[in-house]
């Protein structure tokens, strides 16, 4: 994130939470002399929800996360996606529909760095993208899970049965 950042210095980038890298970004940024990234490290749930208000897009650059939680909470703040392809994650960020995928390799910061200019530059996909995503994270409120979850039960073959994650499992 940080030579996105970089290549797009305009642009006021935060990154939230304070995993096991966070010391190794706060130093890079500083080393790098970042005035556009923010890094305020942990935050509640509440600050969370500020920052979604507060900002344009939502930038997920993991490759390894594949339906990560952040993703769908920015999804349900009405905002448009620019993320990694990571597996699974194209069940939710749909390329011209809600989001930009951006495939893994060597031009990946600056597939990221267009995406960005893309959205910004173009305020009419950037809303499109945001009402895809408020309704389209409707999906993943519980009570829909749970009724996907309660459909399957009753339509499931004799001798099985459904675990809790939804994933069939032989019967005993």
């Amino acid at each position: 994130m940080l030579q996105i950042a970089q290549q797009l210095p305009q642009i006021q980038f935060t990154i939230l939470g304070d995993g096991p890298d966070f010391q190794y970004i706060t130093a890079k940024a500083d080393q790098m002399h970042l005035k556009n990234v923010t890094i305020p490290g942990f935050c509640d749930t509440q600050a969370i929800m500020q920052q979604y208000m507060q900002s344009n897009v939502y930038l997920h650059v993991s490759f390894q996360e594949g339906t990560p939680t952040t993703v769908m909470e920015a999804m349900a703040m009405g905002m448009p996606i620019i993320a990694a392809h990571a597996p699974g994650l194209e069940q939710i960020c749909i390329p011209d529909e809600n989001g930009i995928l951006i495939q893994d390799g060597t031009t990946t910061c600056q597939q990221f760095v267009t995406a960005i200019q893309t959205l910004l530059s173009q305020p009419e996909l950037r809303q499109r993208f945001a009402e895809n995503n408020k309704r389209k994270s409707r999906e993943f409120f519980w009570n829909n899970i749970a009724g996907k979850i309660e459909n399957t039960m009753i339509s499931s073959k004799s001798g099985w049965k459904l675990a809790l994650a939804g994933h069939v499992l032989p019967g005993e």
